[in-house]
This record gives C-alpha cells, structure tokens and sequence, in this order.
C-alpha cells in the first residue's frame, strides 16, 4: 500500500515538475536575452516556490538592478534561499554582497563565510576571501570558519540567517542578526507582516552607530511606518546618519518645510544629546529614565527639579517663538492679560 501511495504521488509530482522546469527555462531565456521584466515576471512564482536556480537569478537582478531596483537586502533574501540549498554560484555572491554591501550592514565574518563555502563547492573565491582577511582579526577569521563548518556539516540548517538562528543571536547584540530580524517582519519573510516588531530590531541597529538603520528609521518615523510620524526624531535620526557618512540627500531640508521653529530646536537638541550620549539618550522615554536612574543625587539641578528644569526650557523657547510671530501691540496686551490673571488669582484671566 505505501509502495502504491508512493508511486502515485510522483506520477501527480512529476508532470507538475515538468511544467515548472519548462517555465524556468522560459524565464532564463530572457534573462539571458537582457528581458529583466519579463524573467523577474516568470522567475518569481518559481523562486517562491523554492527553486533554487530562479532564487539565485532574482538575487542578480537585485543585486545588479536588472529590471528592479538594486537592492542589497532582496538581493540577500533570494542569494541566501538558494545558498542554503547548497546552489554554489548564490553562495559565491552572497558573500560578495556581504562584503561590498548597499544598504544593509556590512559583515565581513558572514562574507568569509559564504565565499569560503561557494570555494569549497567549486565556485573558486580565493582572491575575495583573501582580500578580506586584511581587514580581519584573527578571531574573526577563526569565528568565520568556525561558521562555514558548522553550515556545512549541517547541510545548510544551522547557517546564519534562519529566523531561529537571528533571533538568538539578535538578543545576544549582533548587529546582522538585528537588522536581519527587522527585514523578516518588515517583509514577511516566513512570519506575518508586523512593522512595529521590524522597527524595534532596525532601532537597535541604529543604536550601534549603523547609518543604514538611522537613515531608514527616520524615513519610518518621516512617514509613519510602524510608529507614529515624528518629525522631530525623523530629522534628528537623518542628521545622524548624515554625520556618519550616509548621504541623506534633500531628506532634512525637505523635512523642515514641516515643521515649527520651536520643534526644529527641539529636533536639534535632542541630536546633540543622542550623538554625546552615544544613542542612550535619544528620545523623551530615555531621558526620563536617565533621571530617575540618578536617584536623589540628580532629582535637582541646583535646586530645581530636573522636570521643572526642561518643561521652563521649553515653555521659554515657545514663548520666544511665539513672540517673534506676534505686533508689539498684540505683545503688551497678552503681558497685561498675564499680570492680571496672576493678580486676580485667576479669576480675571480673559477679556
């Protein structure tokens, strides 16, 4: 009887196979006649159902923007797929994305990873894996072996990358796995779409001085994706990632069109203050636990009450905001109105 199941299920299997190869042959045939549209059209289906070949032609067309955007983290999504079903061209050139990267973090431990997996499986990397041993350290290197190792003897379940595997290693603070966390939910890669959970991972990244993750958690904060809009911290986290090399373009001075003098003080303010802090004071939430982190020794500045201290600051740097935009006849009437209201106990306090 399982002979016989086993025997109808490849004839049922079979015929659908066939016709899967028959369309990927369509869509290598005009990735090969330069028709990237038509191949991404056909090659996609096939890639989402776990054909490596079009895995490893839709991570070339997004890593050399052939009929799509470059784009080094699709381009990693789809290398990675085919990588891991031991498709050595796709190894080759994810450890090249990895170590060239555009857009996403750089590591050069998973670069030597893959270039030396794809070398072992015949698709020779020893210049590129000799190249980046100049910029690692010996326990990099080690590391990095130690990996390929262990992805091979487990024919591609314990390589870097899986879901599983991110998440320990995100909580343990790696960089990749944190930003790899962040594409799985912003994407749905394998787990519902879930933009507040892919926000929290992108945010720890930028945390770790990542321009990549600055820039695109102040275009998520800019937009409203994931976390409500925010100008003020959009543009502090665009000027960031601006002073550690990222080339925001128009992005601030587009961005202050919208907002108010007193929040692009604000704004810049609170730069200064995440930049010093190096990330750990970055917003509202974690200056208050500042505070109450100093107990009784920082509860006052000179007699003050630190909440007393920035609620006048600010309260100060409205009304002189304010005042800029007002005649100094509408000036002296609003004083007169404030002394009066003070006077009367705020009893008289309108016209």
């Amino acid at each position: 009887m399982k002979k016989l199941l086993l025997l109808l299920t490849l004839l049922l299997w079979l015929p659908l196979a066939q016709a899967n190869e028959a369309e990927y042959q369509r869509g290598y045939e005009a990735y090969k006649s330069g028709d990237y549209k038509t191949a991404y059209a056909i090659l996609k289906p096939l890639a989402e159902q776990g054909h490596a070949e079009a895995q490893s032609y839709l991570g070339d067309m997004h890593n050399w923007g052939q009929g799509v955007k470059d784009d080094d983290a699709e381009a990693i999504k789809w290398y990675s797929k085919a990588a891991k079903q031991g498709h050595a061209e796709a190894q080759h050139w994810l450890g090249r994305v990895y170590k060239n990267r555009r857009g996403v973090p750089q590591n050069n431990i998973y670069a030597y990873m893959w270039l030396s997996i794809a070398d072992t499986n015949g698709v020779g990397a020893g210049i590129f894996i000799k190249s980046l041993t100049k910029n690692m350290s010996s326990e990099d290197i080690a590391k990095a072996q130690a990996l390929a190792t262990k992805c091979l003897d487990t024919n591609y379940q314990a390589c870097p990358g899986s879901i599983k595997w991110s998440r320990k290693a995100a909580e343990q603070g790696d960089v990749y796995a944190q930003w790899r966390l962040g594409e799985v939910y912003e994407n749905g890669d394998g787990v519902p779409k879930n933009y507040a959970e892919a926000f929290k991972w992108y945010s720890k990244v930028a945390k770790q001085g990542n321009a990549d993750a600055q820039y695109k958690i102040a275009e998520w904060y800019r937009d409203g994706k994931g976390i409500p809009k925010n100008n003020i911290y959009a543009y502090m986290w665009f000027s960031i990632a601006e002073t550690n090399g990222w080339r925001v373009g128009n992005s601030i001075k587009e961005l202050t069109e919208y907002m108010f003098s007193d929040e692009l003080t604000k704004a810049q303010a609170l730069t200064t203050r995440c930049w010093e802090s190096k990330y750990e004071d970055c917003s509202e939430t974690a200056r208050a636990n500042v505070v109450a982190a100093q107990g009784d020794k920082g509860d006052k500045v000179q007699g003050v009450p630190r909440g007393y201290l920035y609620s006048y600051m600010w309260l100060s740097l409205s009304l002189d905001s304010l005042s800029k935009q007002m005649s100094s006849a509408e000036l002296a009437e609003a004083q007169a109105l404030f002394q009066r209201c003070l006077e009367s106990a705020y009893r008289d306090c309108s016209e």
